[in-house]
């Protein structure tokens, strides 16, 4: 069968959009699931601890187990919130390297435009905006284990 070079290249063009949809959609799901993350977290804390012991709340065995649960929780869900994301990362470097193939094999001068433009390499950006959601994952995660341990010390 002898496909038109316009039919190839829009075979071509079809593709490498589709490769970029799915990054962005990847992208999308990361961050809002990070964001529900983050202000589940927040909420845990302020609602919930701030409820049990900083509002009144009558000190006790069932209000340190019922503090201890939610801040197990809040551990819970950053570690899979990071896992999400590390999980999502590796599907869209399958992504842009299936774009890049594309790219080198069906639209050679669109590729040579595409290098002559120096891209950050991710991979050393420790500023990046899957980094900086990570870092605040595990800067929840180091407060609820302080605040694990303080909890639990001072049932004592």
């Amino acid at each position: 069968m002898n496909i038109s070079k316009k039919q190839q290249f829009e075979n071509f063009r079809m593709y490498h959009q589709l490769q970029y949809e799915r990054i962005d959609k990847l992208e999308t799901k990361r961050e809002i699931f990070s964001n529900i993350v983050i202000t589940l977290s927040s909420g845990f804390y302020l609602f919930g601890l701030g409820k049990l012991f900083v509002l009144g709340g009558t000190p006790g065995a069932k209000n340190v187990y019922l503090g201890g649960f939610l801040l197990v929780l809040i551990i819970l869900i950053n570690i899979c919130s990071i896992l999400f994301a590390n999980n999502t990362r590796v599907y869209i470097k399958m992504h842009q390297k299936r774009a890049k193939k594309a790219r080198s094999e069906y639209a050679s001068q669109l590729n040579k435009i595409n290098k002559q433009v120096k891209k950050k390499n991710s991979n050393r950006d420790f500023f990046s905006r899957n980094r900086i959601y990570k870092y605040l994952h595990v800067l929840l995660i180091v407060f609820a284990l302080f605040s694990l341990l303080v909890v639990f010390c001072e049932k004592k």
